[in-house]
């Protein structure tokens, strides 16, 4: 885990889970690794923590298969401006 943004999202995910995080290509919900409550749960913890809102038009379930593509959501995120302070 090179990328900074994935070693945050790793360490959301094992504060919100309690678990080690997997490998950033691991898929989360076919490893049922999350479930949907899990899954709200670290959306949430990712807004918070990393100060930004994601829009209702990006919450796609492929957006939250790995790390690595929840890492791309939160660049989406960011660069469209959409913090929680905005």
């Amino acid at each position: 885990m090179t990328d900074p943004l994935i070693g945050q999202l790793a360490t959301v995910f094992a504060d919100v889970t309690g678990s080690n995080p997997p490998d950033p290509d691991a898929d989360l919900i076919e490893g049922g690794v999350l479930d949907s409550l899990a899954l709200v749960e670290l959306l949430v913890a990712i807004e918070q923590e990393l100060g930004i809102v994601v829009p209702a038009e990006r919450l796609e379930i492929e957006r939250f298969r790995t790390l690595a593509r929840l890492a791309e959501l939160v660049a989406d995120c960011r660069a469209l401006g959409t913090s929680d302070t905005a």
